[in-house]
């Protein structure tokens, strides 16, 4: 019995550690996310790049917002942000989660001038699926200019 209960707490523990460092160990820059990260398709746009700008600030300050839960003696939870980057053509817009090393990027959005056919061009870059699921939304708002709520909302 002894044993046994042993043996549960071991595995708790292990458990317990990999979920709390792998958090440490993403930190990762923007550059490292366009490499290797899941890329969307480059979706074409006939809204303005400014407007669009507007837009999926909006959109990811929504959806990506710092959380923290109060319990007791310690607060848990994750620092989100959102800023922007002039690029050669356009505008990124990065989504980080701030942690104890530095910024671990999640999700960019780039935005660029496009031609005659595309007034501007956009695409995405995610650091895992769960942030891939906003690819949807992002194409959502390239075409109308709004989404209805963000990608892994419940309800």
């Amino acid at each position: 019995m002894f044993f046994g209960g042993l043996v549960v707490m071991k595995n708790i523990f292990v458990i317990s550690s990999t979920v709390l460092l792998s958090g440490c160990v993403s930190v990762n820059t923007v550059e490292q996310l366009k490499l290797s990260g899941k890329k969307s398709d480059d979706y074409c746009s006939s809204i303005s790049p400014e407007k669009l700008e507007k837009n999926y600030s909006n959109y990811l300050g929504q959806c990506f917002k710092t959380s923290s839960v109060d319990m007791g003696a310690a607060t848990v939870g994750e620092i989100m942000t959102v800023s922007r980057l002039a690029t050669n053509n356009g505008v990124d817009l990065r989504v980080a989660k701030t942690i104890v090393k530095g910024d671990s990027y999640q999700l960019v959005v780039s935005i660029d001038e496009g031609n005659e056919q595309c007034r501007s061009v956009v695409r995405a870059y995610a650091y895992n699926w769960t942030q891939a699921n906003h690819f949807e939304n992002i194409k959502v708002i390239s075409d109308s200019g709004t989404a209805d709520k963000c990608a892994n909302d419940l309800f």
